[in-house]
């Protein structure tokens, strides 16, 4: 998504990759310039934003539920 002067885009990498350094890529590409204003992960491994729990409804018998045994 682009509005003068920020774009905005979603991608899926490998680990390794410096997302920072790719925006700075890109600027250095384009000859403009550029730099990472806001970054969220919103996966990794089998781990996904949409199944999180918000710290504010976070309880006691959330974190319970995911103890295992050592």
């Amino acid at each position: 998504e682009y509005h003068y002067p920020l774009v905005e885009l979603e991608t899926s990498v490998s680990s390794g990759t410096y997302i920072r350094s790719l925006a700075e890529d890109i600027g250095n590409y384009l000859k403009t310039g550029a730099y990472t204003v806001a970054l969220r992960r919103i996966s990794i491994g089998q781990f996904n934003v949409q199944h999180a729990i918000s710290p504010q409804t976070l309880t006691i018998e959330d974190i319970r539920s995911q103890l295992r045994e050592l």
